[in-house]
């Protein structure tokens, strides 16, 4: 019963004094998610490392909107594309075996 107290007074106390979250960034347009994405594959292809692309995105890592666009994309550019741009799949495998446990 202590126990039970202490974690309502507890989720209280983060309620009230907790920082608010940030505001979600603002939708991009697919141009701009495309803009977003093609710099983070040249970034890496100009020898970026992980601190760069994840500056880079910025909070977008964590925008589902960005999520969508790219299972768009990779859908319309990589596999139903009636000619195989293995360059890049590879630069998209690349990018997508980025740590992101640095953000989070």
């Amino acid at each position: 019963m202590l126990h039970r107290r202490w974690q309502w007074l507890r989720h209280l106390w983060q309620r009230w004094f907790a920082p608010p979250a940030p505001p979600p960034p603002p939708p991009l347009d697919d141009t701009g998610y495309e803009f977003l994405f093609m710099r983070a594959i040249d970034g890496l292809a100009e020898g970026w490392g992980e601190v760069q692309v994840l500056a880079h995105l910025g909070e977008r890592v964590h925008d589902r909107r960005f999520a969508d666009w790219l299972r768009r994309f990779g859908y319309t550019h990589l596999l139903k594309s009636l000619e195989p741009n293995r360059k890049l799949g590879a630069q998209m495998v690349r990018l997508g075996k980025t740590d992101y446990s640095a953000v989070y």
